[in-house]
């Protein structure tokens, strides 16, 4: 049983630009485990983390719905038997609402030039890394 084995794979850690509500916590395989202890927190020392446990060996990943706009804490370690692996982490992440914002031009601008217009917005960044925004599509009125 080798519990310490698992990594941390997705989100990377330091990532930004996660939508809120559409977190997806991934971690590599410990082999000999038969379940798994998930933590996350808003502080780094986890002085009130939110505890879950995977009952499936096979479950390597955790999804959830997060605040708006914050900085999360995760740790992963592994059971088995009567063993507890060490923690594996914390990585960090942080998060944004789910709809996008616009920050040029600014909203309601005037005397704004119909020739040499840029738009530019916030970016959604999908947590899974298989997942990501392809394009976006504005329209003009």
């Amino acid at each position: 049983v080798k519990l310490n084995a698992l990594q941390l794979l997705s989100p990377p850690n330091n990532a930004t630009g996660l939508v809120n509500n559409d977190v997806e916590l991934d971690w590599s395989d410990a082999p000999g485990a038969q379940s798994y202890e998930i933590q996350y927190d808003t502080s780094a020392a986890f002085s009130n983390p939110v505890t879950e446990t995977s009952q499936d060996s096979y479950l390597f990943s955790y999804e959830m719905s997060l605040g708006i706009d914050k900085t999360y804490y995760w740790r992963v370690r592994a059971k088995a038997g009567g063993q507890t692996g060490a923690w594996v982490g914390p990585w960090k992440f942080t998060t944004v609402s789910d709809f996008i914002t616009l920050l040029q031009p600014s909203n309601g601008a005037v005397n704004v030039n119909p020739i040499n217009v840029y738009f530019d917005w916030t970016d959604i960044v999908q947590s899974n890394v298989n997942g990501f925004i392809q394009s976006y599509v504005y329209q003009i009125a």
